[in-house]
């Protein structure tokens, strides 16, 4: 079913650890400056795209 599969997928990646080694993380580091974060995630989420 695919509310079975979907909340497996929730399990594996909502946890602190699952952050530390997604590209998305870098965006967290500039927390403190909204334009600089969108600016990294933007990037980030671009060079990532596929490979999660």
């Amino acid at each position: 079913m695919v509310a079975d599969l979907l909340l497996e997928w929730a399990d594996r990646i909502e946890h602190p650890d699952f952050i530390a080694l997604d590209p998305l993380s870098l965006p967290r580091r500039f927390a403190d400056d909204p334009a600089s974060a969108e600016l990294v995630g933007f990037m980030a989420a671009t060079i990532a795209w596929g490979s999660r």
